[in-house]
Formats: structure tokens, C-alpha cells, sequence
């Protein structure tokens, strides 16, 4: 029971081990608009982070945070690379 999203971004917040703010990065998610139910997988680079202790990823279009259900398996971390 949603909209049509266009401009779909990620956002991630990295957060160090006090739980403090260390850097942000977006990304586009697909080139296309999403219907409610669609997923879609995406990828965040987020260059020079160091002291990574967690993270939060949000959903955006435009500036309008968008509420979202985290699918990943139990355990599931971001890649470093």
C-alpha cells in the first residue's frame, strides 16, 4: 500500500565504535522507478573510512526519508574493500 517512487538513492551512516558519526555516502538505486513491493540490490561506496563499527542505511527520494524492510539474512554485514 505505497506510491511510485522516482530518484530512488541509498544512504549510509557510518558510526564508530562511541557510536559517533565518521562519514556518509548515497547512491542510486536503478536507473527506473519503483512500484511498492519492488527490490532491487545496490552498492555504496564509501572511500577512506576507518574506525567502522556500524552503520545504518537509509532510503531517500529526493530529501523524503522512505520506510523500507530490511531483507537480509541474520548476520549479514556490509562488505569492506
Amino acid at each position: 500500500s505505497g506510491t511510485a517512487v522516482d530518484r530512488l538513492a541509498a544512504v549510509v551512516f557510518v558510526l564508530n565504535r562511541e557510536g559517533e558519526f565518521v562519514v556518509s555516502a548515497r547512491a542510486t538505486v536503478g536507473a527506473r522507478g519503483f512500484d511498492p513491493g519492488d527490490e532491487s540490490s545496490f552498492v555504496v561506496a564509501i572511500p577512506n573510512a576507518s574506525d567502522v563499527s556500524r552503520y545504518r542505511v537509509s532510503f531517500r527520494a529526493d530529501e523524503r526519508v522512505l520506510p523500507h524492510v530490511d531483507k537480509r539474512e541474520p548476520g549479514t554485514v556490509a562488505r569492506m574493500q
